[in-house]
């Protein structure tokens, strides 16, 4: 699991993030998955167009049916009903980790910076590339070769619309927000910096924790339990303090919101794993409320 946004940042939900969605890029990523007519219907939000902004209303954790793969289960709430063409005002989506495929869903931020320049036919670009391990990456360097709307039945989408042949010779087709652009640099969303160090703050107190008051909130404990097998095959994102932590210091979240989402996650986690251990369940209580505490002082 992350602790800090890679090179290239493909996307990776957080409640309560402002977004695009893209149909036909989810309606390709479904065809791939050669999936039957049945389940390509039932997974594929109807009454919706090409190009819809969004909010991510509700985000559950799960496992992607028939794969064992982890996903991301989401509430997506149409932001601007007056200009869409949407007849409804929000839908689920089940969005697993797209290792070999593009975004079809974009941070609101990311989109609005790539739609800042207007590509061109011969322009050079650069595209970040994943390695085949899905760890790391590296740039590759291309120039645009054409630019046209990708399929007739989506003609107001920008989804892959320009092709791009890079140096090898290879040729590829890419969405604007997949080019690095210098010009309209895309700033990462975060928190805010005074919130983020109030919960740097509560850290360092509960991994002080440890030591001086014999692991009273049980953060060692969930920790260890994060590093053993049952655990991780358990739950599809075994969230662990230590992680959070990290992400925290490395500005991952971005905002309170997901924070606490993650917080939630990792509890519900650990009150599940030691269900029947009543003086670890007494430590994970007192460790929401703690962190409940802390983040109600921080509201006011």
């Amino acid at each position: 699991m992350l602790s800090e946004h890679e090179q290239g940042c493909r996307y990776i939900p957080q409640l309560g993030d402002e977004v695009v969605y893209f149909k036909q890029g989810h309606k390709e990523f479904l065809d791939s998955r050669e999936l039957n007519d049945s389940d390509r219907s039932r997974y594929l939000p109807r009454n919706l167009g090409a190009v819809e902004f969004c909010k991510v209303e509700k985000l559950n954790y799960d496992t992607y049916p028939g794969s064992g793969e982890s996903c991301c289960k989401m509430t997506l709430r149409v932001l601007d009903s007056s200009s869409s063409h949407a007849s409804r005002k929000e839908f689920q989506l089940t969005l697993p980790d797209l290792i070999n495929f593009p975004d079809f869903i974009v941070e609101k931020t990311r989109y609005d910076a790539a739609m800042k320049t207007n590509w061109e036919v011969g322009d050079e670009c650069r595209v970040w590339w994943r390695n085949e391990s899905s760890e790391g990456g590296s740039w590759w360097e291309g120039r645009i070769e054409a630019s046209q709307v990708k399929c007739p039945n989506f003609p107001d989408s920008p989804w892959e619309r320009y092709k791009v042949v890079y140096e090898t010779g290879d040729t590829n087709l890419h969405s604007p927000w997949e080019f690095d652009n210098p010009q309209f640099p895309w700033e990462i969303s975060t928190m805010d910096e005074e919130p983020r160090e109030k919960l740097l703050s509560l850290f360092a107190g509960l991994v002080k924790s440890i030591s001086k008051y014999q692991d009273s909130y049980g953060i060692q404990k969930l920790n260890e339990a994060a590093q053993k097998m049952d655990f991780c095959n358990r739950f599809p994102v075994p969230l662990y303090p230590e992680l959070i932590h990290q992400r925290v210091e490395n500005r991952y979240y971005r905002s309170m919101g997901s924070f606490k989402h993650d917080v939630d996650a990792m509890l519900s986690n650990a009150e599940s794993y030691f269900g029947t251990n009543a003086h670890m369940r007494s430590k994970i209580k007192r460790l929401r409320d703690k962190i409940t505490k802390t983040l109600r002082k921080m509201m006011i």
